[in-house]
Formats: C-alpha cells, sequence, structure tokens
C-alpha cells in the first residue's frame, strides 16, 4: 500500500495540483525531507525526460513553499548538491535553477561556493528565457548578499566568469538584478580594480538607457529605475573615469534632449567619484562640451543640467585648494572667458556667461570670492562708462542675477568669512541701484537688483 507521501507525489505528477505541493511542503517542514525524496526516486532518474523533468519540478516547487527555518543544514548541503547536479541535464536545468534560487539566504559557505560554480560551469544565459535567466541573476544576488565573504574568496575568478554571465543581457527586470550585483562587486571585492574594462563592457553598452515599458507593463520597471540602477554602477568605482568621459562626450555631442540630460546628470554624479586628477586632465574638453550645451541650449531644462553639472565639475577640479590659495585652472580660464563676454552685455552670449559665472557662485567659497571680485566691478564699470549708457538696462540685469546668486549662496554656508560676499562692493552696488532706479528704462532691472539686495542677510545696515 503506498504511503500518504507516495501518493501526494503521484497526484501531483498526473494532476499537476496546488494541494498536493502544499501537502508536501508540510511534510518537508516537519523533517521528513527524505521521504518526499524517496517518493520522488523513481521520477528523478527516470529516463522519459517528461517525468525527470516533473520529478525536479517538483521538488524544487515543495522547496520554495517551505518556510527557511523548515530546513536543517543537512537537509540544505543534500539540495544544494542534488540542485547543482540537475543543472547539467538541458531537461532539468530551469526547475533546478528555481530550486536554488531559494538556497542561498539558508545555505552554509561551502554550499554557497558549490551552487556559484555550478552555475557558472553549466548555465549557458543565451539558451534561457528571460524567466530563467532571472532566476539565475536571483541566484548570484542572493550570494553576494549573503556569502559575499566566499566569492570574494574566490577573486579574479568570480568576477570573471560573472562579466562571462551577464553579456548580452536585455531584459530591463533581469538588468536591474545583474546591475546590483555589479554595483557590489565594484564597490565591496577588492579584485574589482583588475576587471574594469571587462565590467565597463557589460555597463556602458547600455548607457545612455532607452528603454520604453510595453503597455500593460506586468513589472512596472521604468527608464528611470533602470537609469539609477546604471548610475549606481557607472559611479561605483574610478577607475571607469577615463573609460566614461569620451562616452559622456559622445553622447553629449550626439544625442537628442533626453540622452543629453541623462548624460549630464550621470556626469554629475560621476565626476567626484572619478576624482580631481581626471577632471583637471579632460576640463578642457568638458568645458567645451558643456559650454555649447548652455550657450547654444536646445531647451531650458538642458541648459539647468549643464550649468548644475559644470558646477560639479569645477567643485572636483578645486576640491584640493585650499581658500587662500590663488584660483587658477578652469575656474579661473572659465571666469576670464566669461567676462569677456560680458564686454557686450546686450547680447544673448551676454546672459549665458552670467548663467556660468552665477553657477559659480555656488562652488567653493575660494571660486565664489574670485568670481564676485571679477564680475562685479567689471559691471560696475560698464556701468559707470558714458558710452554704455544704452546699455544700462542689460547691465543692471545682469548684475542683478549676480546680487541673487551671491544672496543663494549664503544660505548653504554658515563660515562667517562668507557670510557677506558682496560686503566689498555693496556702496558701489547700491548707488548703481538707485540710479538705476530713477532712470525709467533701468526702473525694473534695478528694482530687481535691490530685491535681490535687500533680501541678503547682512546685506544693508
Amino acid at each position: 500500500m503506498a504511503s500518504p507521501i507516495d501518493q501526494i507525489v503521484t497526484n501531483w505528477i498526473v494532476s499537476g495540483r496546488e494541494e498536493d505541493v502544499d501537502a508536501a511542503a508540510v511534510e518537508v517542514s516537519q523533517g521528513r525531507l527524505l521521504g518526499v525524496v524517496k517518493a520522488l526516486g523513481q521520477y528523478l532518474t527516470s529516463e522519459d525526460d517528461n517525468l525527470r523533468t516533473k520529478g525536479v519540478e517538483f521538488l524544487s516547487t515543495v522547496i520554495v513553499k517551505c518556510p527557511p527555518n523548515a530546513l536543517n543544514r543537512q537537509s540544505v548541503k543534500v539540495l544544494s548538491t542534488f540542485f547543482c547536479d540537475k543543472l547539467d541535464d538541458t531537461e532539468t536545468i530551469v526547475p533546478a535553477l528555481k530550486g536554488l534560487a531559494s538556497l542561498p539566504a539558508i545555505c552554509s559557505d561551502a554550499d554557497a561556493e558549490t551552487i556559484i560554480q555550478a552555475v557558472f560551469t553549466h548555465v549557458r544565459m543565451r539558451a534561457l528565457v528571460q524567466s530563467v535567466r532571472f532566476s539565475v541573476f536571483n541566484i548570484v544576488d542572493g550570494l553576494v548578499k549573503h556569502h559575499a565573504a566566499v566569492l570574494k574568496s574566490m577573486k579574479s575568478d568570480y568576477i570573471r566568469r560573472y562579466i562571462a554571465l551577464a553579456d548580452g543581457e536585455k531584459d530591463p527586470r533581469n538588468l536591474l538584478v545583474a546591475f546590483n550585483v555589479a554595483r557590489t562587486i565594484l564597490l565591496e571585492f577588492d579584485s574589482a580594480a583588475d576587471h574594469v574594462e571587462g565590467l565597463s563592457n557589460i555597463l556602458f553598452c547600455y548607457f545612455p538607457i532607452t528603454f520604453r515599458p510595453p503597455a500593460n507593463d506586468p513589472y512596472g520597471i521604468t527608464p528611470d529605475d533602470l537609469r539609477a540602477a546604471l548610475r549606481g554602477c557607472l559611479n561605483a568605482h574610478s577607475g571607469f573615469g577615463p573609460i566614461a568621459i569620451p562616452i559622456f562626450l559622445e553622447k553629449l555631442a550626439a544625442g537628442s534632449p533626453a540622452i543629453k540630460r541623462d548624460t549630464l546628470q550621470t556626469m554629475a554624479i560621476c565626476f567626484p567619484v572619478y576624482g580631481p586628477a581626471l577632471a583637471r586632465e579632460n576640463a578642457r574638453k568638458l568645458w567645451n562640451a558643456l559650454k555649447l550645451e548652455i550657450f547654444q541650449p536646445t531647451d531650458g531644462l538642458t541648459e539647468a543640467e549643464a550649468l548644475t553639472t559644470l558646477g560639479t565639475l569645477v567643485v572636483t577640479i578645486h576640491a584640493d585648494d585650499t581658500q587662500d590659495e590663488e584660483v587658477q585652472g578652469l575656474a579661473r580660464d572659465a571666469c576670464e572667458e566669461c567676462i569677456a563676454i560680458l564686454r557686450e552685455p546686450e547680447k544673448s552670449q551676454a546672459r549665458a556667461a552670467i548663467k556660468v559665472l552665477c553657477a559659480f557662485m555656488a562652488t567653493t567659497p575660494s571660486i565664489s570670492k574670485y568670481t564676485l571680485a571679477n564680475v562685479v566691478p567689471h559691471l560696475l564699470k560698464l556701468f559707470n562708462d558714458p558710452r554704455e549708457v544704452p546699455a544700462r538696462p542689460s547691465i543692471l540685469l545682469l548684475l542683478s542675477d549676480v546680487i541673487a546668486a551671491a544672496r543663494d549662496s549664503l544660505r548653504s554656508k554658515t563660515n562667517v568669512e562668507a557670510a557677506l560676499p558682496l560686503a566689498p562692493y555693496k556702496d558701489d552696488v547700491l548707488g548703481a541701484l538707485v540710479s538705476g532706479v530713477l532712470a525709467a528704462p533701468t526702473t525694473r532691472p534695478a528694482l530687481a537688483g535691490l530685491t535681490g539686495l535687500v533680501s541678503t542677510s547682512g546685506a544693508v545696515v
């Protein structure tokens, strides 16, 4: 007479009923895993591909149903070994992966190494459908989360084989997991530095993200989800810098407005990680590219992103500067270039130049001070030049932007030295603004400047 568990297994093989899986899961939870395996014996070893697949499918489905504390260490070891062996069978690889996906959180370090080695050896991702590849990535992700020390001990072998495993993935759901694994490797594995090029090959190929979710996407994955996950990888290692800069410049030059903004946002979060040396080395090329997006903007949003990215670049380049050190490098060169453009304040290029200078005032105290020391006297000199009377409305409009930027820069600074950036020029600035209020053509920009001045704490006493 067949035992209850034998009957459960037979019923499922015939009907595939969910209640039979639940009943077997109860048996396993009560410590009778061996009984379930014995009942499946003839199916697990059957020469009939369909029956063999069904046997492994039933066991993996039962294990997934079991609570984590239902399996002791020995049971987990047996299951790990069994499912790993089944990866070598093309008929059972899919259910075996399903079973393995439930084990990383509860297996031992030794089992974890057995699992990852089996996955690397037997799994050929290009032969698997999306849902099965998702199981593979989840196995790897689970092992990284729970057994990082074991994977780190494998050093280059692990990273090299993971790169091969992940290469060519296209499904958005799988990529989110793959990016998470790659980020962990880049941040936590010392041997990642030896595989920067290989890792870049499986990451930068997705930049920029152009994914558009299909209608009624059941997973709800958005382009922003993928962008955030990919950026988390691209800014995870300084070694990516020399590879990234040419790619960023290429995408910025040839991309659509959306791609330009994506590129600019990515550059802004990557520059600080890539470091000041690389930023200084590429300063001129980066400035020329960013300048184009500011002086010849495709739209206001892209222009704003370019200004933000420029500010981050400047901060990165001058990260090691002391406050008393003379400003050199990109900040000085760009400032001088923009001041020269302001010689024709009524031209549209002057508006772009003042935006750059205002962005500089939000960077570091020394650069803010240097910028003000150059732009304010220059604008006041223009305002007081009798030959520039027709340009006075434009001059005061530019000056009002500078006043507002100086005020806004105070809100993120608490040191006394930065408390009144306009203090050395306050009287002359106030005089120009009051004079402007009295003349009809300059009343409006003068009032804008006065508003900025009186809303600056301590500027008018």
